[in-house]
Protein backbone atom coordinates (compact mmCIF):
# COMPACT_ATOMS: atom_id res chain seq x y z
CA UNK A 1 0.00 0.00 0.00
CA UNK A 2 1.40 3.47 -0.79
CA UNK A 3 3.45 2.65 -4.02
CA UNK A 4 1.13 0.77 -6.45
CA UNK A 5 -0.81 3.20 -8.83
CA UNK A 6 -3.09 0.38 -9.63
CA UNK A 7 -4.56 -0.30 -13.44
CA UNK A 8 -8.36 0.73 -13.83
CA UNK A 9 -9.64 -2.34 -15.36
CA UNK A 10 -13.80 -1.75 -14.87
CA UNK A 11 -15.53 1.54 -16.11
CA UNK A 12 -18.94 0.92 -14.65
CA UNK A 13 -19.38 0.95 -10.61
CA UNK A 14 -20.53 -2.15 -9.21
CA UNK A 15 -23.00 -2.48 -6.50
CA UNK A 16 -20.81 -2.26 -3.38
CA UNK A 17 -19.36 0.93 -4.63
CA UNK A 18 -22.23 2.36 -5.27
CA UNK A 19 -23.71 1.88 -1.55
CA UNK A 20 -20.05 3.46 -0.53
CA UNK A 21 -20.41 6.53 -2.63
CA UNK A 22 -23.42 7.10 -1.52
CA UNK A 23 -22.76 6.36 2.37
CA UNK A 24 -19.68 9.08 1.82
CA UNK A 25 -21.92 11.86 0.07
CA UNK A 26 -24.74 11.05 2.61
CA UNK A 27 -21.40 11.87 5.96
CA UNK A 28 -20.05 14.40 3.99
CA UNK A 29 -23.42 16.43 3.63
CA UNK A 30 -24.14 15.62 6.93
CA UNK A 31 -20.64 16.76 8.76
CA UNK A 32 -20.81 19.89 6.44
CA UNK A 33 -24.82 20.23 7.76
CA UNK A 34 -23.52 19.66 11.44
CA UNK A 35 -20.17 22.20 11.08
CA UNK A 36 -22.47 25.46 11.85
CA UNK A 37 -23.99 24.22 14.62
CA UNK A 38 -23.67 25.06 17.96
CA UNK A 39 -22.42 20.96 19.60
CA UNK A 40 -23.72 20.65 23.13
CA UNK A 41 -22.86 17.83 25.45
CA UNK A 42 -21.93 14.37 24.87
CA UNK A 43 -25.42 12.35 24.53
CA UNK A 44 -25.74 8.96 24.74
CA UNK A 45 -25.91 8.03 21.51
CA UNK A 46 -25.07 3.98 21.80
CA UNK A 47 -28.06 2.89 21.74
CA UNK A 48 -28.65 3.61 17.60
CA UNK A 49 -26.46 2.95 14.59
CA UNK A 50 -25.04 5.07 11.93
CA UNK A 51 -27.64 4.31 9.72
CA UNK A 52 -30.50 5.52 12.56
CA UNK A 53 -28.22 8.51 12.72
CA UNK A 54 -28.35 9.42 9.45
CA UNK A 55 -31.71 8.41 8.91
CA UNK A 56 -33.19 10.88 12.04
CA UNK A 57 -30.56 13.60 10.86
CA UNK A 58 -32.16 13.53 7.24
CA UNK A 59 -35.92 13.73 9.47
CA UNK A 60 -35.35 15.94 11.40
CA UNK A 61 -34.15 18.20 8.65
CA UNK A 62 -37.61 17.55 6.53
CA UNK A 63 -39.19 18.13 9.84
CA UNK A 64 -37.22 21.60 10.42
CA UNK A 65 -38.04 22.75 6.78
CA UNK A 66 -41.60 21.94 6.91
CA UNK A 67 -41.77 24.00 10.77
CA UNK A 68 -39.91 26.94 9.38
CA UNK A 69 -42.79 27.53 5.88
CA UNK A 70 -45.30 26.21 9.11
CA UNK A 71 -44.02 29.64 10.81
CA UNK A 72 -44.16 31.46 8.18
CA UNK A 73 -47.49 30.87 7.58
CA UNK A 74 -48.34 31.97 10.93
CA UNK A 75 -46.51 34.77 11.55
CA UNK A 76 -48.59 35.94 8.14
CA UNK A 77 -51.70 35.00 9.68
CA UNK A 78 -51.10 36.45 13.06
CA UNK A 79 -50.43 39.69 11.52
CA UNK A 80 -53.71 39.48 9.80
CA UNK A 81 -55.91 38.33 12.93
CA UNK A 82 -53.88 41.16 15.12
CA UNK A 83 -56.43 43.83 14.52
CA UNK A 84 -59.54 41.86 15.24
CA UNK A 85 -57.67 40.69 18.76
CA UNK A 86 -59.77 38.13 20.73
CA UNK A 87 -63.26 36.79 20.13
CA UNK A 88 -65.53 33.83 20.69
CA UNK A 89 -66.17 31.59 18.24
CA UNK A 90 -69.33 31.16 19.82
CA UNK A 91 -70.87 34.46 20.29
CA UNK A 92 -69.97 34.35 16.31
CA UNK A 93 -72.35 31.28 15.67
CA UNK A 94 -75.08 32.90 17.97
CA UNK A 95 -75.02 35.75 16.13
CA UNK A 96 -75.59 33.86 12.86
CA UNK A 97 -78.57 31.71 14.36
CA UNK A 98 -80.19 35.14 14.67
CA UNK A 99 -79.79 36.00 10.83
CA UNK A 100 -76.77 38.34 12.08
CA UNK A 101 -73.77 38.23 9.42
CA UNK A 102 -70.70 39.99 10.47
CA UNK A 103 -68.54 41.76 7.74
CA UNK A 104 -64.98 42.78 8.38
CA UNK A 105 -63.21 46.43 6.99
CA UNK A 106 -60.69 48.35 6.75
CA UNK A 107 -59.87 51.70 5.22
CA UNK A 108 -57.52 54.80 5.65
CA UNK A 109 -58.00 56.39 8.87
CA UNK A 110 -58.28 59.96 6.62
CA UNK A 111 -60.68 58.33 4.52
CA UNK A 112 -62.83 57.31 7.53
CA UNK A 113 -66.16 59.26 7.89
CA UNK A 114 -67.48 59.33 11.71
CA UNK A 115 -71.28 59.59 10.56
CA UNK A 116 -70.96 55.69 9.54
CA UNK A 117 -71.74 55.42 12.73
CA UNK A 118 -74.46 56.77 12.74
CA UNK A 119 -75.63 55.66 8.96
CA UNK A 120 -74.50 51.65 10.01
CA UNK A 121 -74.38 49.20 12.30
CA UNK A 122 -70.90 49.00 12.82
CA UNK A 123 -68.02 48.87 15.49
CA UNK A 124 -64.86 50.19 15.68
CA UNK A 125 -61.82 47.29 16.57
CA UNK A 126 -58.65 49.24 15.71
CA UNK A 127 -56.68 51.86 14.67
CA UNK A 128 -53.49 50.50 13.40
CA UNK A 129 -50.44 52.42 11.23
CA UNK A 130 -52.83 54.92 9.83
CA UNK A 131 -55.72 52.22 9.21
CA UNK A 132 -59.05 51.73 10.85
CA UNK A 133 -60.54 48.42 11.01
CA UNK A 134 -63.83 48.05 11.83
CA UNK A 135 -66.70 45.39 11.42
CA UNK A 136 -70.50 46.02 10.57
CA UNK A 137 -73.63 44.01 11.85
CA UNK A 138 -76.15 43.06 8.68
CA UNK A 139 -79.24 42.02 8.60
CA UNK A 140 -80.51 40.87 4.99
CA UNK A 141 -81.57 44.03 3.39
CA UNK A 142 -79.41 46.23 4.89
CA UNK A 143 -77.00 48.94 3.00
CA UNK A 144 -73.45 47.85 2.16
CA UNK A 145 -70.44 50.12 2.90
CA UNK A 146 -68.70 50.57 -0.41
CA UNK A 147 -66.09 53.24 0.46
CA UNK A 148 -64.09 50.59 3.26
CA UNK A 149 -62.66 47.26 2.25
CA UNK A 150 -63.86 44.42 2.26
CA UNK A 151 -61.45 41.94 4.24
CA UNK A 152 -61.81 38.10 4.79
CA UNK A 153 -63.22 37.09 8.47
CA UNK A 154 -60.16 36.25 10.97
CA UNK A 155 -59.40 32.66 10.58
CA UNK A 156 -58.84 32.59 14.72
CA UNK A 157 -58.35 35.04 17.41
CA UNK A 158 -55.20 36.56 17.84
CA UNK A 159 -54.62 34.06 20.86
CA UNK A 160 -55.00 31.09 19.07
CA UNK A 161 -52.80 32.17 16.55
CA UNK A 162 -49.91 33.59 19.33
CA UNK A 163 -49.92 30.03 20.75
CA UNK A 164 -50.15 28.08 17.39
CA UNK A 165 -46.94 30.16 17.00
CA UNK A 166 -45.32 29.34 20.10
CA UNK A 167 -46.01 25.65 19.71
CA UNK A 168 -44.14 25.58 16.48
CA UNK A 169 -41.16 27.70 17.46
CA UNK A 170 -40.92 25.68 20.79
CA UNK A 171 -40.50 22.74 18.26
CA UNK A 172 -38.31 24.30 16.26
CA UNK A 173 -36.43 25.05 19.57
CA UNK A 174 -36.40 21.01 20.43
CA UNK A 175 -34.74 20.17 16.96
CA UNK A 176 -31.96 22.64 17.28
CA UNK A 177 -31.52 21.08 20.63
CA UNK A 178 -30.91 17.60 18.90
CA UNK A 179 -29.06 19.67 16.24
CA UNK A 180 -26.21 20.70 18.73
CA UNK A 181 -26.68 17.14 20.11
CA UNK A 182 -25.69 15.51 16.53
CA UNK A 183 -23.24 18.04 16.21
CA UNK A 184 -21.33 16.99 19.45
CA UNK A 185 -20.51 13.67 17.39
CA UNK A 186 -19.03 15.21 14.25
CA UNK A 187 -15.85 13.37 15.05
CA UNK A 188 -17.28 10.66 14.93
CA UNK A 189 -18.94 11.05 11.74
CA UNK A 190 -15.44 11.78 10.20
CA UNK A 191 -13.94 8.43 11.56
CA UNK A 192 -16.79 6.86 9.53
CA UNK A 193 -16.31 8.80 6.50
CA UNK A 194 -12.65 7.87 6.90
CA UNK A 195 -13.54 4.29 7.40
CA UNK A 196 -15.87 4.43 4.43
CA UNK A 197 -13.16 6.30 2.01
CA UNK A 198 -10.57 3.39 2.98
CA UNK A 199 -13.21 0.69 2.15
CA UNK A 200 -13.85 2.23 -1.37
CA UNK A 201 -10.16 2.15 -2.37
CA UNK A 202 -10.25 -1.20 -1.12
CA UNK A 203 -13.22 -2.22 -2.90
CA UNK A 204 -12.09 0.04 -6.43
CA UNK A 205 -8.88 -2.42 -6.13
CA UNK A 206 -10.87 -5.48 -5.66
CA UNK A 207 -13.09 -4.62 -8.82
CA UNK A 208 -9.32 -3.89 -10.88
CA UNK A 209 -8.53 -7.63 -9.84
CA UNK A 210 -9.26 -9.99 -12.68
CA UNK A 211 -9.80 -13.40 -11.56
CA UNK A 212 -8.17 -16.34 -13.70
CA UNK A 213 -7.74 -20.29 -13.66
CA UNK A 214 -11.15 -20.14 -12.34
CA UNK A 215 -10.98 -17.82 -9.77
CA UNK A 216 -8.01 -19.56 -8.20
CA UNK A 217 -5.74 -16.78 -9.49
CA UNK A 218 -5.91 -13.18 -8.75
CA UNK A 219 -4.26 -10.80 -11.58
CA UNK A 220 -3.64 -7.17 -10.48
CA UNK A 221 -2.14 -4.70 -12.90
CA UNK A 222 -0.51 -1.40 -11.14
CA UNK A 223 2.54 1.46 -12.03
CA UNK A 224 5.14 2.49 -9.30
CA UNK A 225 8.38 4.27 -9.08
CA UNK A 226 11.40 2.67 -10.00
CA UNK A 227 13.39 3.32 -7.05
CA UNK A 228 10.62 2.04 -5.31
CA UNK A 229 10.87 -1.67 -7.32
CA UNK A 230 12.92 -3.15 -4.27
CA UNK A 231 10.78 -2.40 -1.38
CA UNK A 232 7.91 -4.12 -3.49
CA UNK A 233 10.20 -6.68 -4.79
CA UNK A 234 10.64 -7.79 -1.15
CA UNK A 235 7.20 -7.54 0.27
CA UNK A 236 6.17 -9.95 -2.97
CA UNK A 237 8.94 -12.49 -2.01
CA UNK A 238 8.06 -12.08 1.74
CA UNK A 239 3.97 -12.92 1.21
CA UNK A 240 4.75 -15.64 -1.52
CA UNK A 241 3.11 -12.93 -4.77
CA UNK A 242 4.11 -14.22 -7.85
CA UNK A 243 4.90 -10.97 -10.03
CA UNK A 244 6.16 -9.85 -13.44
CA UNK A 245 7.93 -6.14 -13.59
CA UNK A 246 8.75 -4.24 -16.47
CA UNK A 247 9.56 -0.53 -17.84
CA UNK A 248 6.39 1.51 -18.95
CA UNK A 249 5.60 1.97 -22.05
CA UNK A 250 4.47 5.50 -23.63
CA UNK A 251 1.29 3.74 -25.64
CA UNK A 252 0.53 2.36 -21.98
CA UNK A 253 -0.12 6.13 -20.61
CA UNK A 254 1.56 5.23 -17.25
CA UNK A 255 0.58 7.61 -14.52
CA UNK A 256 3.01 10.60 -13.84
CA UNK A 257 4.90 11.31 -10.54
CA UNK A 258 6.48 14.92 -9.99
CA UNK A 259 9.69 15.23 -9.20
CA UNK A 260 10.43 19.08 -8.31
CA UNK A 261 12.17 21.13 -5.62
CA UNK A 262 10.37 22.94 -3.04
CA UNK A 263 9.96 26.10 -5.17
CA UNK A 264 8.83 24.73 -8.18
CA UNK A 265 6.13 22.40 -6.14
CA UNK A 266 5.01 25.21 -5.05
CA UNK A 267 3.52 26.10 -8.44
CA UNK A 268 2.47 22.07 -9.86
CA UNK A 269 -1.57 22.77 -8.71
CA UNK A 270 -1.04 25.70 -11.49
CA UNK A 271 0.47 23.56 -14.25
CA UNK A 272 -2.20 21.11 -13.16
CA UNK A 273 -5.28 23.59 -13.87
CA UNK A 274 -4.12 22.53 -17.80
CA UNK A 275 -2.79 19.00 -18.00
CA UNK A 276 -0.12 16.76 -16.48
CA UNK A 277 2.88 15.99 -19.02
CA UNK A 278 3.06 12.19 -20.49
CA UNK A 279 5.27 9.94 -19.72
CA UNK A 280 7.96 10.62 -22.25
CA UNK A 281 7.35 14.40 -22.13
CA UNK A 282 9.29 17.15 -20.14
CA UNK A 283 7.77 18.44 -16.78
CA UNK A 284 7.62 22.10 -17.65
CA UNK A 285 6.42 23.07 -14.11
CA UNK A 286 10.11 24.18 -12.96
CA UNK A 287 10.71 26.21 -16.42
CA UNK A 288 7.21 28.01 -15.84
CA UNK A 289 7.16 28.85 -11.90
CA UNK A 290 10.14 31.59 -12.23
CA UNK A 291 8.49 33.07 -15.12
CA UNK A 292 4.82 33.15 -13.24
CA UNK A 293 6.03 34.97 -10.57
CA UNK A 294 7.97 37.34 -12.42
CA UNK A 295 4.41 37.59 -14.72
CA UNK A 296 2.54 38.01 -11.17
CA UNK A 297 4.53 40.91 -9.81
CA UNK A 298 4.73 42.79 -13.57
CA UNK A 299 0.97 43.04 -13.63
CA UNK A 300 0.19 43.87 -9.97
CA UNK A 301 3.25 45.83 -9.59
CA UNK A 302 2.17 48.14 -6.59
CA UNK A 303 4.96 47.40 -3.79
CA UNK A 304 2.16 48.33 -1.73
CA UNK A 305 -0.15 45.54 -2.26
CA UNK A 306 2.82 43.46 -2.16
CA UNK A 307 3.74 43.92 1.02
CA UNK A 308 -0.10 43.39 1.96
CA UNK A 309 -0.05 39.96 0.24
CA UNK A 310 3.60 39.12 2.05
CA UNK A 311 2.18 40.22 5.29
CA UNK A 312 -1.22 38.34 5.01
CA UNK A 313 0.21 34.98 3.62
CA UNK A 314 3.21 35.08 6.60
CA UNK A 315 0.39 35.67 9.26
CA UNK A 316 -2.05 32.70 8.22
CA UNK A 317 0.55 30.41 7.30
CA UNK A 318 1.03 28.95 10.84
CA UNK A 319 -2.78 28.71 11.42
CA UNK A 320 -3.96 27.19 8.33
CA UNK A 321 -4.43 23.46 7.91
CA UNK A 322 -1.17 22.00 6.63
CA UNK A 323 -2.15 21.07 3.71
CA UNK A 324 -2.91 25.07 3.08
CA UNK A 325 0.56 26.05 3.80
CA UNK A 326 2.36 25.22 0.06
CA UNK A 327 -0.66 27.95 -0.47
CA UNK A 328 0.34 30.47 1.56
CA UNK A 329 3.88 30.25 0.87
CA UNK A 330 3.06 30.64 -3.40
CA UNK A 331 1.58 33.76 -2.01
CA UNK A 332 4.37 35.07 -0.09
CA UNK A 333 6.46 34.86 -3.39
CA UNK A 334 4.17 36.44 -5.65
CA UNK A 335 3.93 39.39 -2.92
CA UNK A 336 7.78 39.51 -2.68
CA UNK A 337 7.60 39.74 -6.81
CA UNK A 338 4.80 42.25 -6.75
CA UNK A 339 7.24 44.31 -4.34
CA UNK A 340 10.16 44.51 -6.56
CA UNK A 341 8.00 44.96 -9.53
CA UNK A 342 5.97 47.79 -7.40
CA UNK A 343 9.71 49.47 -6.49
CA UNK A 344 10.88 48.98 -10.46
CA UNK A 345 7.46 50.94 -11.68
CA UNK A 346 7.50 53.46 -8.62
CA UNK A 347 3.98 52.40 -7.54
CA UNK A 348 3.13 52.25 -3.97
CA UNK A 349 -0.83 52.15 -3.60
CA UNK A 350 -1.36 54.11 -6.64
CA UNK A 351 0.90 57.08 -5.62
CA UNK A 352 3.61 57.65 -8.82
CA UNK A 353 7.27 57.54 -6.86
CA UNK A 354 8.68 58.90 -9.85
CA UNK A 355 7.08 62.14 -9.31
CA UNK A 356 7.89 62.49 -5.58
CA UNK A 357 11.45 63.83 -4.03
CA UNK A 358 12.38 60.65 -1.81
CA UNK A 359 14.91 62.23 -0.22
CA UNK A 360 17.42 59.95 1.06
CA UNK A 361 15.48 57.65 -0.58
CA UNK A 362 16.14 59.44 -4.41
CA UNK A 363 18.62 56.76 -5.62
CA UNK A 364 15.85 54.90 -6.08
CA UNK A 365 14.86 56.87 -9.30
CA UNK A 366 17.59 54.86 -10.87
CA UNK A 367 16.00 51.84 -11.06
CA UNK A 368 12.70 52.91 -11.69
CA UNK A 369 11.37 52.37 -15.40
CA UNK A 370 8.53 54.59 -17.23
CA UNK A 371 6.03 53.96 -19.15
CA UNK A 372 7.90 53.80 -22.33
CA UNK A 373 11.05 51.24 -20.94
CA UNK A 374 8.09 49.35 -18.84
CA UNK A 375 6.43 48.55 -22.41
CA UNK A 376 10.11 47.24 -23.97
CA UNK A 377 10.31 44.86 -21.03
CA UNK A 378 7.04 43.31 -21.57
CA UNK A 379 8.14 42.80 -24.97
CA UNK A 380 11.95 41.56 -23.79
CA UNK A 381 10.49 39.08 -21.32
CA UNK A 382 8.12 37.45 -23.19
CA UNK A 383 10.60 36.94 -26.07
CA UNK A 384 12.82 35.42 -23.31
CA UNK A 385 10.37 32.85 -22.70
CA UNK A 386 9.47 32.03 -26.37
CA UNK A 387 12.77 31.34 -26.96
CA UNK A 388 13.57 29.61 -23.65
CA UNK A 389 10.19 27.49 -24.84
CA UNK A 390 11.94 26.41 -28.26
CA UNK A 391 14.78 25.30 -26.55
CA UNK A 392 12.90 23.00 -24.19
CA UNK A 393 11.31 22.03 -27.07
CA UNK A 394 14.51 21.06 -28.97
CA UNK A 395 15.23 19.25 -25.85
CA UNK A 396 12.00 17.02 -25.68
CA UNK A 397 11.72 15.93 -29.24
CA UNK A 398 15.59 14.93 -28.72
CA UNK A 399 13.91 12.84 -25.49
CA UNK A 400 10.65 11.49 -27.25
CA UNK A 401 12.84 10.85 -30.79
CA UNK A 402 16.36 11.60 -30.86
CA UNK A 403 18.09 14.49 -31.68
CA UNK A 404 17.66 14.57 -35.43
CA UNK A 405 14.20 15.69 -34.72
CA UNK A 406 15.73 18.71 -33.26
CA UNK A 407 17.62 20.08 -35.73
CA UNK A 408 15.04 22.46 -37.29
CA UNK A 409 14.19 23.74 -33.52
CA UNK A 410 17.70 23.99 -32.62
CA UNK A 411 18.18 26.09 -36.20
CA UNK A 412 15.05 28.23 -35.88
CA UNK A 413 16.61 28.67 -31.85
CA UNK A 414 19.90 30.05 -33.20
CA UNK A 415 19.10 32.07 -35.69
CA UNK A 416 16.59 33.95 -33.95
CA UNK A 417 18.75 34.70 -30.71
CA UNK A 418 21.74 35.70 -32.98
CA UNK A 419 19.93 37.82 -35.17
CA UNK A 420 18.63 39.55 -31.82
CA UNK A 421 21.68 39.40 -30.38
CA UNK A 422 23.24 41.23 -34.22
CA UNK A 423 20.65 43.98 -33.89
CA UNK A 424 21.31 44.72 -30.21
CA UNK A 425 24.79 44.86 -29.94
CA UNK A 426 25.80 45.35 -34.17
CA UNK A 427 26.60 48.93 -33.05
CA UNK A 428 29.32 48.29 -30.69
CA UNK A 429 30.64 44.68 -32.23
CA UNK A 430 31.61 45.47 -35.81
CA UNK A 431 31.23 41.53 -36.16
CA UNK A 432 27.97 41.69 -35.27
CA UNK A 433 26.51 43.95 -37.70
CA UNK A 434 23.30 43.08 -38.80
CA UNK A 435 23.35 41.01 -42.27
CA UNK A 436 26.82 41.30 -42.13
CA UNK A 437 28.98 38.36 -43.25
CA UNK A 438 29.02 36.33 -39.46
CA UNK A 439 25.20 36.67 -39.92
CA UNK A 440 24.82 35.41 -43.18
CA UNK A 441 27.31 32.47 -42.81
CA UNK A 442 24.81 32.08 -39.44
CA UNK A 443 21.81 32.41 -41.39
CA UNK A 444 22.80 30.05 -44.41
CA UNK A 445 23.60 27.38 -41.75
CA UNK A 446 20.45 27.90 -39.59
CA UNK A 447 18.77 27.96 -42.90
CA UNK A 448 19.35 24.24 -43.77
CA UNK A 449 18.63 22.75 -40.55
CA UNK A 450 15.25 25.04 -40.95
CA UNK A 451 14.27 23.79 -44.54
CA UNK A 452 15.95 19.93 -44.73
CA UNK A 453 14.93 18.38 -41.26
CA UNK A 454 11.67 18.81 -40.43
CA UNK A 455 10.85 15.48 -41.08
CA UNK A 456 14.19 13.15 -40.40
CA UNK A 457 14.17 10.59 -42.92
CA UNK A 458 11.53 11.69 -45.49
CA UNK A 459 12.17 13.05 -49.29
CA UNK A 460 14.15 16.51 -49.29
CA UNK A 461 12.04 18.11 -51.52
CA UNK A 462 9.16 17.53 -48.54
CA UNK A 463 11.48 18.80 -46.61
CA UNK A 464 12.04 22.08 -47.57
CA UNK A 465 8.03 22.11 -48.52
CA UNK A 466 7.49 21.58 -44.95
CA UNK A 467 9.96 24.50 -44.06
CA UNK A 468 8.76 27.05 -46.21
CA UNK A 469 5.32 26.47 -44.25
CA UNK A 470 7.06 26.29 -40.89
CA UNK A 471 8.89 29.53 -41.74
CA UNK A 472 5.24 31.28 -42.14
CA UNK A 473 3.76 30.02 -38.79
CA UNK A 474 6.68 31.20 -37.43
CA UNK A 475 6.58 34.79 -38.89
CA UNK A 476 3.45 34.87 -38.12
CA UNK A 477 3.15 33.09 -34.78
CA UNK A 478 6.10 34.42 -32.91
CA UNK A 479 5.12 38.09 -33.35
CA UNK A 480 1.80 37.17 -32.37
CA UNK A 481 3.32 35.71 -29.48
CA UNK A 482 6.18 38.07 -28.38
CA UNK A 483 2.65 40.90 -28.92
CA UNK A 484 0.58 39.03 -26.56
CA UNK A 485 2.85 39.95 -23.10
CA UNK A 486 1.96 43.36 -23.86
CA UNK A 487 -0.87 42.66 -21.48
CA UNK A 488 1.57 42.16 -18.94
CA UNK A 489 2.62 46.51 -19.02
CA UNK A 490 -1.08 46.96 -19.94
CA UNK A 491 -2.24 45.25 -16.80
CA UNK A 492 0.69 47.14 -14.58
CA UNK A 493 -0.73 50.12 -16.22
CA UNK A 494 -4.31 50.10 -15.90
CA UNK A 495 -3.71 49.16 -11.81
CA UNK A 496 -1.36 52.21 -11.57
CA UNK A 497 -3.78 54.62 -13.07
CA UNK A 498 -6.93 53.29 -10.76
CA UNK A 499 -4.60 53.06 -7.74
CA UNK A 500 -3.98 56.84 -8.33
CA UNK A 501 -7.78 57.54 -9.25
CA UNK A 502 -9.12 56.11 -5.75
CA UNK A 503 -5.97 58.54 -3.89
CA UNK A 504 -7.65 61.61 -6.06
CA UNK A 505 -11.17 60.65 -4.90
CA UNK A 506 -10.36 60.00 -1.69
CA UNK A 507 -8.78 63.66 -1.00
CA UNK A 508 -10.66 65.25 -3.46
CA UNK A 509 -14.23 64.35 -2.34
CA UNK A 510 -13.61 64.58 1.68
CA UNK A 511 -15.55 67.05 3.19
CA UNK A 512 -13.71 69.55 4.88
CA UNK A 513 -15.36 68.95 7.79
CA UNK A 514 -13.07 67.73 10.95
CA UNK A 515 -12.83 64.21 11.76
CA UNK A 516 -15.84 63.50 9.17
CA UNK A 517 -12.94 64.67 6.67
CA UNK A 518 -10.25 61.90 7.87
CA UNK A 519 -12.96 59.13 8.19
CA UNK A 520 -14.33 59.30 4.31
CA UNK A 521 -10.58 59.59 3.11
CA UNK A 522 -9.67 56.38 5.14
CA UNK A 523 -13.42 54.76 3.92
CA UNK A 524 -12.63 55.46 0.60
CA UNK A 525 -8.98 54.72 0.46
CA UNK A 526 -9.92 50.69 2.08
CA UNK A 527 -12.64 50.32 -0.04
CA UNK A 528 -10.94 51.57 -3.14
CA UNK A 529 -7.50 50.18 -2.89
CA UNK A 530 -9.27 46.48 -1.98
CA UNK A 531 -11.37 46.62 -4.81
CA UNK A 532 -8.39 47.29 -6.80
CA UNK A 533 -5.86 44.84 -5.16
CA UNK A 534 -8.57 42.13 -5.57
CA UNK A 535 -9.29 42.94 -9.24
CA UNK A 536 -5.33 43.11 -9.89
CA UNK A 537 -4.83 39.84 -8.11
CA UNK A 538 -7.24 37.91 -9.94
CA UNK A 539 -5.78 39.73 -13.21
CA UNK A 540 -2.46 38.93 -12.40
CA UNK A 541 -3.39 35.07 -12.08
CA UNK A 542 -5.28 34.58 -15.09
CA UNK A 543 -3.24 36.49 -17.64
CA UNK A 544 0.07 34.67 -16.65
CA UNK A 545 -1.55 31.64 -16.73
CA UNK A 546 -2.81 32.56 -20.27
CA UNK A 547 0.90 33.51 -21.14
CA UNK A 548 2.10 30.10 -19.48
CA UNK A 549 -0.71 28.05 -21.17
CA UNK A 550 -1.13 29.98 -24.79
CA UNK A 551 2.50 31.23 -25.72
CA UNK A 552 4.90 29.04 -23.24
CA UNK A 553 3.42 25.63 -23.83
CA UNK A 554 3.14 26.35 -27.48
CA UNK A 555 6.56 27.27 -27.94
CA UNK A 556 7.59 24.33 -25.58
CA UNK A 557 5.80 21.76 -28.01
CA UNK A 558 4.06 20.98 -24.47
CA UNK A 559 0.53 18.47 -25.12
CA UNK A 560 0.07 17.32 -22.04
CA UNK A 561 -2.61 14.76 -21.19
CA UNK A 562 -0.84 12.62 -18.29
CA UNK A 563 -2.78 10.65 -14.96
CA UNK A 564 -1.45 11.84 -11.78
CA UNK A 565 0.39 8.88 -9.80
CA UNK A 566 -2.08 7.83 -6.96
CA UNK A 567 -0.80 4.62 -5.34
CA UNK A 568 -3.32 2.59 -3.20
CA UNK A 569 -3.35 3.63 0.17
CA UNK A 570 -5.17 3.72 3.31
CA UNK A 571 -6.29 7.46 4.47
CA UNK A 572 -5.56 8.01 8.09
Amino acid sequence: MGLIHVSEKHQHIGEKEKNLLDLIAQLKGAISFLEGKQASEQPNLKEFSLDDFLARLAAIRKENEQLENQEKRVEKELKDVRPWGDFSASDLNRLASLGLTLKYYSVAEKRFNPNWFQEFPIEEIARIDGTVYFVAVYQEGDAIIHDAIEMKPPVASFSEKTEELALIRQQLDHIVAEYGSMASQKELLEKEMLKAQNSLVIQKVWDDTLLEADEKVMLLEGWAPTEQRKVIEEFAEVNGVYYLAEEGKVEDNPPILLKNNRFAKLFEPIGALFSLPVYNEIDLTSFFAPFFMMFFGFCLADAGYGVILLLVATIFKSKVKADLRPIMSLIQWLGLATIIFGIITGTLFGVDLLKLNLGWASSLHNIMLDSQKLFRLALMVGAVQILFGMAIKAFNLAKQNNWWYAVTTIGWFVFISFTAACYALGGIVPALKPWGHLHLIVAAVTGIAIFFFNSPGKNPFLNFGLGIWDSYNMATGLLGDVLSYIRLFALSLSGAILGGVYNSLAFGMAPDIIIVKQIVIVLILVVGHSINLFMGGLGALVHPMRLTFVEFYKNANFTGGGTLYNPFKKNN
